[in-house]
């Protein structure tokens, strides 16, 4: 009874220290996201790298050290970097409409900078404005045919059309840049085994995603035996 006890108290005590961690990294995220509509790349830069190093996964904070990144570098302007990242406050909100302004603003400073585009095209696909969406996302491919991102953003797009084969190839295009890229084999996965009903296929696929680190659908699929 007290191995049980011990035990129970283990597993509640693990997922508690991992909604925790989660939760910290989101706030070091919106702490970051605040200092960087300001201006404050530094004090931006260190909060994304705390919450980095709580979830490595976490996607929108590597997005944001590579946009100061390119501040930095002066790539682009600090100004172009201020709306980028008030794009991406708004989107977190789910004011696209505000976001889109953002991103447009940035075009305008830096019309040649690939983020701002694929920003806007996340911002578009969200709204439902798929044509708008994929037309940002090929841009930002035209400006930088290996940025994995917006391939995977516009086989996402795709994938919602029921445009299959070309999902398909922009999930492999964005594999082939990345090849260590969780999610483009997770939704590649996904196409696999709901739409085509390709088990074998889409459960490599999703196995390789969790080795990556994603595995919430893995784990269900292994769970209802569609994936061994």
């Amino acid at each position: 009874m007290k191995i049980k006890t011990i035990l129970v108290l283990s597993i509640y005590l693990l997922i508690n220290a991992a909604i925790y961690s989660q939760s910290t990294a989101v706030e070091f995220f919106n702490d970051g996201l605040q200092q960087a509509v300001k201006g404050e790349f530094e004090k931006a830069k260190e909060e994304f790298n705390k919450a980095l190093k709580i979830d490595s996964m976490y996607s929108q904070a590597e997005l944001g050290l590579k946009t100061i990144k390119d501040v930095f570098k002066k790539k682009i302007m600090r100004e172009t970097g201020i709306h980028i990242f008030k794009g991406v406050y708004y989107d977190e909100q789910g004011k696209f409409e505000q976001a889109i302004s953002e991103y447009v603003k940035a075009i305008e400073v830096n019309p040649n900078y690939e983020v701002a585009y694929n920003n806007r095209g996340m911002s578009y696909y969200n709204q439902g404005e798929y044509e708008r969406a994929i037309s940002d996302y090929t841009k930002a491919i035209g400006l930088n045919p290996k940025y994995a991102d917006a391939y995977n953003n516009r086989g996402i797009v795709y994938y919602e059309q029921g445009q299959n084969n070309q999902a398909i190839s922009d999930y492999t295009l964005a594999i082939e840049l990345n090849a260590s890229y969780a999610k483009a084999y997770h939704n590649r996965g996904l196409l696999y085994i709901v739409v085509l009903k390709d088990n074998e296929k889409g459960c490599a696929d999703w196995q390789r995603a969790c080795e990556l680190g994603e595995c919430y659908n893995y784990n269900i699929a292994k769970e209802k035996g569609f994936c061994p």
